[in-house]
């Protein structure tokens, strides 16, 4: 589906999930699985986790993280899922296939650190990139929260952003008239 065409299919009923307090505690039993001695474990998170820390949305159903997940850390995911009752992929790589070319190290940010845990966050700019590049009904309202928190001026910007972060995605014609459309609507909620 393209930017220009419209979803008549409802909008999904949201769905209990995480807050931002239940996300942070989480990865704090995360931390503890994993122990205190051995070297750090990176975990880099995006989607609406990240938007959950940032208030950017209230809850999210999953830690989506776009770092790899060695067999150390998939093991203390899945006793961290047994010992508090989540879903047996509360913290998973689905969000690998949004990861934009430009992601940069340096613009990611501390989260959370505990013990060898180091939980990232990326920038607002790569997750509203990531977000426009879902292209998911929900993601909408994802991106009319976001925007205000990014650096971005303008559309034209952020297709230029878009186009380098993602050059193999296929050119939309309605792309650009998508998001002057999503960053006046956004403008005129604040």
């Amino acid at each position: 589906m393209t930017y220009g065409e419209q979803n008549h299919s409802p909008p999904r009923a949201p769905k209990e999930g995480m807050n931002a307090d239940e996300i942070r505690s989480n990865l704090e039993a995360l931390a503890q699985e994993l122990g205190s001695t051995g070297e750090e474990v990176q975990v880099v998170i995006v989607g609406g986790a990240l938007m959950a820390f940032h208030h950017f949305r209230e809850s999210t159903t999953d830690i989506d993280t776009v770092s790899s997940i060695n067999p150390e850390l998939r093991k203390a995911i899945k006793r961290v899922a047994v010992s508090r009752e989540l879903p047996e992929h509360w913290l998973n790589q689905s969000a690998m296939a949004f990861v934009p070319n430009t992601l940069d190290e340096e613009e990611q940010h501390i989260v959370l650190k505990r013990g060898r845990l180091i939980v990232l966050g990326v920038s607002n700019e790569v997750l509203f990139l990531m977000k426009l590049n879902s292209n998911r009904r929900r993601d909408h309202d994802d991106l009319l929260r976001i925007w205000p928190a990014t650096n971005y001026k303008t559309a034209e910007e952020v297709l230029n952003a878009y186009n380098t972060a993602y050059p193999m995605a296929i050119e939309d014609p309605f792309l650009l008239t998508w998001i002057s459309d999503l960053i006046r609507t956004s403008e005129q909620q604040r």
